[in-house]
Order: structure tokens, then C-alpha cells, then sequence
């Protein structure tokens, strides 16, 4: 069943959140992410424990899973230029 928003006690990401929350969902790296986006990894860490709290979440694959209930999916967001996620 799809989120609804607007019975939901989800806090909306920022734009920056929404960011680091589609890069994960590309399988980026914390290091990765903060190049990326012109940022040190420490902030990419801090980012992203905000966004577990909004989200009410755990770990990097919950906070991917969350937002693709509501969300664009990692297919729908395009990857920075000249980053391609890890392969493994």
C-alpha cells in the first residue's frame, strides 16, 4: 500500500537529503557521495543520520526502501556525471 503523505508523520527530506537518499539508492559510498556532491564524508554521515530520524529508519537500505514508497526509485534518478556506482 502506497505512503500517504499527507496522514503520514514523516518529516519531507530537503533537496540535499533527497540527494544523498537517491545516491544510496545508486549503491554509492559515503566517499563517493561526498564527491559527488562537493562535501566531506563526515557531512554525508551527518546528513544521513538525519534522514534515518525523519524517516524513522536504520540503516541505508531502509531509508532507499522508504523513499521509494513515496518517491522517485533509483531508476528515476539520474547519477551525477562522470560517477558510476560500485560494481560488485
Amino acid at each position: 500500500m502506497p505512503l500517504d503523505l499527507a496522514s503520514s508523520a514523516v518529516v519531507p527530506l530537503t533537496s540535499r537529503q533527497q540527494q544523498l537518499v537517491s545516491l544510496l539508492g545508486h549503491g554509492f559510498s559515503n566517499t563517493q557521495i561526498a564527491r559527488a556532491l562537493g562535501i566531506s564524508a563526515l557531512t554525508v554521515r551527518t546528513h544521513l543520520h538525519q534522514v534515518y530520524g525523519r524517516l524513522g529508519v536504520a540503516s541505508r537500505e531502509e531509508a532507499v526502501a522508504r523513499v521509494g514508497q513515496f518517491g522517485p526509485t533509483r531508476s528515476d534518478v539520474a547519477r551525477p556525471e562522470g560517477l558510476e556506482p560500485p560494481t560488485s
